[in-house]
C-alpha cells in the first residue's frame, strides 16, 4: 500500500495519510484517454471521470513510469499532498484525487482543455506573423486577455504565498488556461514532465539528486549563487520573467546568449532581459521591478495584482503584438549564436557544481 509505505513525507507520516484517504478515488471511476505529456518517468493523460450520481467530467491523470525510482515516486505522492494541504483556488490546478490500488500511484487533477499558456503564445505569435493585418484588429482583445492572465498568476501566487509555499518554478510553461479564460498554476511536477528539456541537470554524488533539474533562465540571483535558496521573493524574479514571455509571446528569456554566458548574467545582474518592441513601458517598468537585485526591494504578489489592474485601467499594459516582436540584443558584448530547440549545448558551473544545459 504506497499510502502507508515509506514514501510518506517525514514528519507529516500521519497527518499525510489520513489526508490522503479521503482523496482517494476508485480506478473504475476513471476511464483513460490519450497520452497529453510525458518525460523520463512520468506520463500525463486526459481522461473522464464518473463518480455515482455526478456528472461525467474530463480530468488530466499523472502516474509513473514503471521504471521510476524511489524519489520520483515519493515526489508524485509529495506533489499529490501538496494540493490536498493548499485547498482549492481557482487560480490553482486543484485536484480531483488519487488512485492508488490500480498499479503504479495516480494523481487526477482539473484538465485544461485551452492548454498551457507557453503554447497559446507560441500560437499567437505564428498568427501574428502569417496574417498581420487580420491579427492587428485582435490586437487589443488579445492583450487584455494575456494581461488577466498575469493577473490570475499573481493571484495564485498570492494563494500560494499565504499558504507559505514557495513555488520555484514560475514560467509560461507552467501556466494552463482553463475554461472561458481562466489562468491556473500548475504544479511543477506536471509540467517538468511536458518541457523536460527546459530544465537543467544537477549531477550530485547522490543517485536520487543526480537528475535533478533547475529552470535557470527563471531562476533568481540569489538562488543561483551556489546553495539554492528560494524564496517568495525568488518567485516574484521568475514572475517578472513570465511577463518578459508574455510580452515577446513565447520566445525563450535569454535566447541569444550562450549557455556559458548565462550564469554570470543572472547571478551578477549585470544585464537585464530587454523591453519587447510593442510592449509597453509602464509594464516593462513592473517587470523591472520584480528583478530589483535586492529583494527586499521586490513586490509581493498581491502588490503585482493591484499594479496590474490599475493599469489595466488605465489601459497601459496593452502589448501591440502587431508591432515586430523583436527585443533589443540582451547581451551586446557577446555574439549571437542560433540554437536549436530541445537540443543538448554545454555546461556551466555553479562554484564547483557542473551543471548541463539543455536548449
Amino acid at each position: 500500500d504506497i499510502v502507508n509505505s515509506d514514501n510518506i513525507i517525514d514528519g507529516e507520516a500521519d497527518v499525510m495519510v489520513q489526508d490522503i484517504k479521503k482523496w482517494i478515488i476508485k480506478a473504475s471511476e476513471l476511464k483513460i484517454d490519450n497520452v497529453i505529456g510525458e518525460g523520463g518517468f512520468g506520463i500525463v493523460f486526459r481522461a473522464k471521470y464518473k463518480k455515482a450520481e455526478v456528472k461525467e467530467i474530463t480530468v488530466a491523470v499523472k502516474t509513473m513510469r514503471g521504471n521510476a525510482s524511489s524519489m520520483e515516486e515519493r515526489s508524485l505522492l509529495s506533489e499529490a499532498y501538496n494540493h490536498i494541504r493548499l485547498g482549492i483556488h481557482n487560480n490553482i490546478v486543484n485536484i480531483h484525487g488519487i488512485v492508488v490500488n490500480d498499479g503504479p500511484l495516480k494523481l487526477v487533477v482539473e484538465y485544461a482543455e485551452q492548454g498551457d499558456l507557453l503554447a497559446y503564445l507560441h500560437y499567437l505569435d505564428k498568427l501574428n506573423k502569417a496574417q498581420r493585418s487580420l491579427f492587428s484588429e485582435r490586437v487589443s482583445q488579445e492583450g487584455l486577455f494575456l494581461t488577466d492572465v498575469a493577473i490570475h498568476v499573481a493571484q495564485g501566487l498570492e494563494f500560494l504565498h499565504s499558504k507559505h509555499v514557495i513555488h520555484r518554478d514560475i514560467a509560461a510553461r507552467n501556466v494552463v488556461i482553463y475554461g472561458d479564460g481562466i489562468g491556473k498554476i500548475c504544479d511543477l511536477g506536471l509540467s517538468r514532465d511536458v518541457y523536460q528539456t527546459i530544465y537543467c541537470k544537477r549531477p550530485s554524488p547522490s543517485d536520487e539528486e543526480r537528475d535533478m533539474q533547475l529552470p535557470i533562465r527563471w531562476m533568481a540571483p540569489e538562488t543561483l549563487a551556489g546553495d539554492f535558496v528560494y524564496s517568495n521573493k525568488s518567485d516574484m524574479w521568475s514572475y517578472g520573467v513570465l511577463l518578459w514571455e508574455i510580452s515577446a509571446l513565447g520566445q525563450r528569456p535569454y535566447h541569444h546568449v550562450k549557455p556559458e554566458h548565462l550564469l554570470s548574467i543572472i547571478r551578477y545582474g549585470n544585464i537585464k532581459l530587454k523591453k519587447c518592441a510593442g510592449c509597453p513601458i509602464e509594464l516593462y517598468n513592473v517587470m523591472k521591478h520584480c528583478w530589483q537585485e535586492d529583494v527586499k526591494n521586490r513586490p509581493s504578489a498581491g502588490e503585482m495584482v493591484l499594479r496590474l489592474r490599475r493599469l489595466k485601467h488605465q489601459k497601459k499594459v496593452h502589448i501591440y503584438f502587431c508591432d515586430p516582436i523583436i527585443p533589443v540584443d540582451v547581451l551586446t558584448s557577446v555574439p549571437r549564436q542560433s540554437v536549436p530547440r530541445h537540443k543538448y549545448t554545454n555546461t556551466i558551473q555553479i562554484n564547483s557544481m557542473e551543471l548541463s544545459v539543455f536548449e
